[in-house]
């Protein structure tokens, strides 16, 4: 007789947890599931976007995904019951800020609403706040955090997976059937950390490679090939809007060239990024420099940069580029209008981002500035002002074949300004002619 208990205890066992396996799945393919992102200043709308697309391309499951930011909600913040509320109707609230010090200033007076409310929350870049963060584990958490942080179209999707597995069906099923004792392992595929610092190109199977030695292993450069660089944000590989990067690899490399699209983490005290345009110098096969574990010497090992990036901290920027000794273009962004409004633009430069797209550049030495793509501020998509950005190819272009021009076959245009006296500003025109003139003969320009 007890063996015969024994036998239906592990029959109904096993049923169970067959029962539970059939449950899980049809949750995942037929239940609703509810997210609410509570953003701050720095909110990550792109890749919500890119966020909600994915969702509705899983046709199996109904996804709601909304987002708020804490700014409307500050009346709700000092109203427990209201914010309860509001949590009550979400499988899943998500807390983003940028830094532990934003999550602070915005959420912390989260904590009585979240312990009321029977939602899981998680607070990104504030994990350690365990009164912000509810009804998931520590692993599951820094999971979600992961995907969220490197995001792009695998990771968002699979975040997708993970909050299905790990968050909505755990709760439908808790509240139907006695979990299983045994541990499920997740079937969904684990982030993929992309690094601070790399570099990008779309062909390239993960999207993105640590340095310029293994990229060229990837991708050969051919003899003679003008190598042009393009500094990126990695926000737009993580919310999948590298559409202008993209169009302007592909003009370049039309044109022959070879393309390093790379990105680091903007800072007043940015770790060094060298190993992304410079190789170690060799000679006779021996890389020079390299003795008792001594750093050694560096190249730069493209022609010319163009920025697309917003400038911060020009002084540093200043110091790296001028260690990269190349020219470096700048690639700018109208974030007033589309396409339309700014060629009905009189100034064409977004009065309001003038001093990072503009201003700022120009401190750390970068040149010619020039308008490539607008900002449709109805879908918040950027527009390629494609006749633009083909203009800024060919002149990055012929700013190479220029650095391996002779100097003897340059021809060179001097502008001045006024009529008889060639002066302005208390300057000294005329000696300044002559001194540049006689510093272009001495380098072997021809100034008969």
């Amino acid at each position: 007789m007890k063996k015969k208990l024994i036998t239906l205890a592990v029959i109904l066992l096993g049923f169970t947890s067959i029962l539970y396996n059939a449950f899980a799945t049809a949750a995942e393919n037929n239940s609703e599931h509810r997210v609410l992102f509570i953003s701050t200043a720095h909110a990550n709308t792109a890749k919500i976007s890119l966020l909600k697309k994915l969702a509705k391309e899983k046709t199996a499951t109904t996804w709601h995904i909304q987002q708020k930011s804490a700014k409307s909600l500050l009346d709700a913040a000092n109203q427990t019951s209201t914010l309860v509320t509001l949590f009550k109707q979400y499988d899943l609230v998500i807390l983003d800020a940028v830094s532990v010090r934003e999550a602070s200033a915005a959420f912390d007076n989260y904590a009585e609403a979240i312990s009321q409310a029977n939602s899981a929350v998680v607070a990104f870049n504030y994990l350690q706040n365990a009164q912000l963060n509810k009804m998931l584990s520590a692993d599951n958490a820094s999971t979600l955090q992961d995907y969220w942080l490197n995001a792009g179209r695998r990771n968002l999707d699979n975040m997708l997976s993970y909050i299905a597995e790990n968050v909505s069906n755990a709760k439908q099923a808790s509240s139907t059937l006695a979990m299983s004792a045994t541990p499920t392992v997740s079937k969904v595929p684990a982030p993929i950390i992309f690094p601070q610092q790399g570099i990008y190109h779309p062909a390239l199977p993960d999207l993105i490679i640590k340095d310029l030695a293994e990229y060229k292993k990837r991708r050969p450069v051919k003899p003679q090939q003008p190598k042009i660089a393009i500094l990126m944000q990695r926000a737009l590989i993580e919310s999948e809007q590298t559409q202008l990067i993209d169009a302007t690899i592909a003009q370049l490399e039309a044109k022959g060239a070879y393309v390093v699209p790379f990105f680091f983490k903007l800072s007043p005290v940015t770790s060094d990024y060298s190993h992304l345009l410079q190789l170690p110098i060799t000679k006779d096969g021996q890389v020079v420099g390299q003795i008792n574990g001594q750093e050694p010497n560096k190249e730069t090992d493209v022609d010319l940069i163009i920025n697309f990036r917003n400038i911060h901290w020009a002084n540093q920027r200043k110091v790296e580029f001028e260690k990269f000794n190349v020219p470096v273009m700048q690639a700018m962004t109208y974030y007033s209008g589309d396409k339309a409004t700014w060629e009905a633009d009189m100034q064409g430069v977004s009065a309001n981002m003038m001093s990072f797209t503009l201003v700022l550049p120009e401190n750390a030495g970068v040149i010619d500035p020039m308008i490539v793509a607008a900002m449709n501020m109805t879908d918040q998509k950027v527009e390629v002002i494609d006749y633009q950005l083909e203009h800024l190819v060919n002149k990055a272009i012929n700013v190479v074949k220029l650095k391996y021009k002779a100097n003897k076959d340059k021809k060179l245009t001097l502008f001045v300004w006024g009529d008889k006296d060639v002066g302005a500003s208390f300057m000294n025109i005329p000696e300044s002619i002559e001194a540049i003139s006689q510093r272009l003969a001495n380098e072997g320009y021809n100034t008969a």
